[in-house]
């Protein structure tokens, strides 16, 4: 789901949607924050990512995933536009199958994920990490 990050920059694939997010929303954190609320049954969870020309959210669900996409501007020119209005992108894959991507993403890239913030690295960013995947690995049963 997560390529690796670099630079900033890191590009999320879901089934055939792809899109990228820059380093000015933090990715990682947001989206484990938001498989942990659904997963504890809270109800839906949406992620904002920020794209640097657009902007795009994805909403979790229990049943399904679905994405917001903003393609072009997201200034008040192009949101008045009656042209060019957000894409709807519905993904149908189970909340355990995403979690488990976004475990096997963080792990493969772990030293780039820790140091994603532009502060980079910091004792506290690591072990609230590791703690919210080890909750993610609880919750669907991979601890």
């Amino acid at each position: 789901m997560l390529e690796n990050p670099s630079c900033g920059w890191v590009k999320i694939h879901l089934r055939d949607f792809c899109d990228r997010a820059s380093y000015l929303t933090d990715v990682i954190y947001d989206i484990l924050e938001a498989l942990i609320h659904v997963l504890n049954r809270k109800g839906s969870a949406s992620v904002y990512f920020d794209a640097e020309g657009w902007e795009w959210y994805i909403v979790f669900t229990w049943y399904e995933t679905f994405i917001i996409d903003y393609p072009y501007r997201t200034d008040e020119e192009y949101m008045n536009s009656v042209d060019d209005k957000p894409e709807l992108t519905v993904i149908d894959m189970r909340i355990e199958d995403i979690a488990k991507e976004v475990i096997k993403d963080f792990e493969k890239d772990y030293d780039e994920w820790i140091s994603w913030n532009p502060e980079g690295e910091s004792e506290e960013r690591t072990i609230e990490l590791n703690k919210m995947i080890d909750k993610l690995k609880k919750l669907i049963g991979e601890e």
